[in-house]
């Protein structure tokens, strides 16, 4: 939690107010919805401050990027942004809400390590310190968790289902857990479209419990599955409905915010396109630090490929090691679990599939949702042993708050070079925290505050032994 407190803040002070490139869209959405109003496709609400400020060209008729989101997020934030957008503060209302996202990612952190102990079998104490300490740093999560984006709650609602629908499958739906999931699965509609590929994985995991109940005939077992799996997801759909139709009826899509058609001057593609080009399957792959530090070190995409091979590698010989395909096939609860896991990596894959088929493009972003199945992909093999835990994953915690702060210093350098035209990254970096009206001494707490919470996670791990029952939880 430190590091990722200490990661998230750096990028939030580093960040001048003005933010990235669809900040004012959802600052915009914010003030709408704290005036009881959604917005359309097209057209801005917020008059303030300019748009032309934000680089919005018309106001009255350019495209509202964040239109097509479900409000839930927007309304939250109204309630610490609402005010000082009223009084034309926004710079207060921008900082308020990039607090408000950094207490929702602290809960991603909260959610992965109560996903590492739930999941992690006899594994559980060390994934439960290491799956929050490296995916609380991945530099996407952290860049993401520090805007006023609506990714980062639909990321912890993501995980949170994801766990309670694991929990389904391995002990039960008992009446309690099926409403929370119910609850939870409504809150994760009512935040980004998203989120239906986390719905489809708590419904899979629902109808395979109760396919697996032999106390009953295959016929009233499947009946069961069926009817219990629509009802979680009426459960989820029908209150937010009214959002998504009247999205369909102003912008032409579902969960768009104008149907598909050109924008900005790409090259429209085809499925088949977007299945043959290179980039939309490394991806992830390419992504894991960052995007590229050009002007520093223009490798670290290359660095991040090989990281994948080698956890890549450790994986396949985890599931050889643990005999993975034959629990499989036993219908142990814990292994499709971990399946259910990747199969929710899966759909987003998908969905970036989706979206790119056209005039869309490539991002990272939407692959937040899947934090739990990157960072299991990440330390689960380093995870094996006590030793090998405490030797590999504090390293590879470092190396991602590291690429944190870089994706900030290159993120400046890209957008914001006016700072400090013809300085160093560094200095630039400086300059926008001075802008931002922050001390700049912060930013050697922050860093130091990362350090420590590298030896912290270390030692943790190293000590992270919870001795089991045998046979109580299954090796994993």
């Amino acid at each position: 939690m430190l590091l990722y407190l200490c990661v998230a803040t750096f990028s939030a002070v580093t960040l001048p107010w003005k933010g990235t490139a669809d900040a004012f869209a959802h600052l915009d959405y914010v003030y709408q919805v704290h005036h009881r109003k959604i917005p359309e496709p097209y057209g801005y609400a917020y008059r303030l401050v300019s748009p032309r400020k934000f680089n919005v060209g018309d106001p009255d008729t350019s495209r509202q990027w964040a239109s097509a989101h479900p409000p839930l997020f927007y309304a939250l934030a109204s309630v610490p942004m609402g005010r000082p957008l009223d009084a034309g503060d926004w710079e207060t209302a921008m900082a308020r809400g990039r607090g408000l996202n950094i207490a929702l990612g602290a809960g991603c952190v909260l959610a992965l390590g109560w996903a590492g102990w739930t999941l992690g079998g006899r594994r559980r104490a060390r994934l439960a310190v290491a799956l929050p300490l490296v995916g609380g740093c991945l530099p996407t999560f952290v860049r993401f968790s520090a805007e006023i984006y609506n990714d980062v709650l639909v990321t912890l609602l993501s995980v949170i289902t994801i766990v309670l629908a694991c929990q389904v499958l391995r002990s039960g739906p008992s009446r309690p857990r099926c409403l929370l999931l119910a609850v939870v699965c409504a809150l994760g509609m009512a935040s980004k479209a998203t989120f239906v590929f986390a719905l489809l994985i708590a419904m899979a995991a629902l109808a395979l419990r109760l396919l697996d109940d032999t106390r009953a005939p295959t016929v009233v077992r499947a009946a069961k599955a069926a009817m219990a799996s629509l009802a979680l997801a009426a459960a989820a759909l029908v209150p937010n409905a009214w959002f998504f139709l009247r999205n369909a009826h102003g912008s032409g899509s579902w969960f768009r915010s104008t149907a598909k058609q050109s924008l900005q001057g790409r090259v429209e593609k085809s499925m088949a396109d977007v299945l043959g080009d290179d980039n939309f399957w490394l991806l992830v792959p390419r992504s894991l630090l960052g995007s590229r530090w050009d002007g520093l070190w223009a490798h670290n995409q290359q660095l991040s490929v090989l990281l994948v091979i080698a956890c890549a590698g450790g994986v396949l010989a985890l599931a050889a090691r643990n005999r993975w395909p034959q629990r499989l096939l036993a219908r142990d609860p814990l292994a499709w679990a971990w399946l259910l896991v990747a199969a929710h990596f899966a759909g987003l894959m998908l969905a970036q599939l989706q979206h790119a088929t056209g005039w869309g493009q490539y991002n990272i972003r939407y692959f937040l949702p899947a934090l739990l199945a990157i960072t299991a992909f990440l330390v689960g093999p380093a995870c094996a042993t006590r030793r090998s835990a405490s030797w590999l994953v504090p390293p590879m915690a470092a190396l991602m708050a590291f690429s944190g702060v870089m994706y900030t210093l290159v993120y400046l350098d890209r957008a914001y070079a006016s700072l400090a035209r013809g300085e160093g990254s560094w200095t630039r970096l400086l300059l926008a925290i001075e802008g931002n009206g922050i001390a700049v001494g912060w930013v050697w707490w922050l860093l130091a505050g990362m350090a420590l919470a590298v030896l912290l996670g270390a030692v943790s791990l190293s000590r992270s032994m919870v001795p089991s029952p045998e046979g109580a939880v299954p090796d994993g």
